[in-house]
């Protein structure tokens, strides 16, 4: 479903035709297209409240039309700052706020079905880790723990040698658990095992005791 907006006439005058432009390429943004747009946003913003809109772009597979359409829109509505350094400031509240309305919990979109399967081989093994000891929750996910961080390292998750610096948001990391409690056994233990072969000899036979 297509936001509700004004179609634009076919002819203006030249002090309407900004206003007609922005209404013509608001018209182009979907519900899907915005649900996307604002998972991605979520998904790649750091810990500093930060984005940038090559990622969000790459992360939910738009074209740069669509990307510029659709960040310019969320822009006006105050849900990202001015891009400085090729950075946007992302007010996560209001960017949250507006991806439960667009997709309410319990009615999953095809997006959101989509995008569980947009996870890295990193991010897939790195849950498997936990989900062998039984120790899978979102939490653990997200945010590596002093017994965790080495392995986040060494799958490349996190560049931080810190011990609870978020590496997932919770909403995300809820969906890798959701993931890995649907895969067999036997699937997982194929990324448990390249998981372990990126560890450093010495720690791999504490593998196993190591995710807490």
């Amino acid at each position: 479903m297509a936001l509700t907006m004004d179609q634009p006439v076919a002819f203006v005058s030249s002090h309407q035709s900004e206003s007609v432009e922005k209404t013509y390429h608001e018209n182009l943004i979907t519900d899907l297209l915005l649900t996307r747009a604002l998972q991605a946003i979520l998904d790649v913003t750091s810990a500093d409240g930060r984005m940038r809109a090559r990622q969000v772009r790459e992360r939910a597979d738009l074209t740069l039309c669509e990307a510029i359409q659709v960040l310019r829109y969320l822009h006006r509505q105050g849900a990202l700052g001015e891009e400085v350094d090729g950075r946007r400031v992302v007010n996560r509240p209001l960017v949250s706020d507006y991806l439960s309305i667009i997709a309410p919990t319990g009615a999953p979109t095809q997006a959101a079905t989509e995008e569980t399967h947009t996870f890295s081989q990193a991010q897939i093994a790195w849950a498997c880790m936990h989900a062998r000891d039984n120790k899978l929750t979102a939490m653990r996910i997200a945010r590596p723990s002093r017994w965790t961080i080495a392995l986040a390292q060494a799958l490349g998750l996190t560049s931080s040698d810190i011990p609870g610096d978020l590496i997932l948001p919770t909403s995300r990391a809820k969906r890798l658990c959701d993931l890995i409690t649907d895969m067999r056994e036997e699937e997982r233990a194929a990324y448990i095992s390249w998981a372990e072969s990126q560890l450093p000899a010495d720690e791999r036979a504490g593998a196993g005791d190591s995710v807490g």
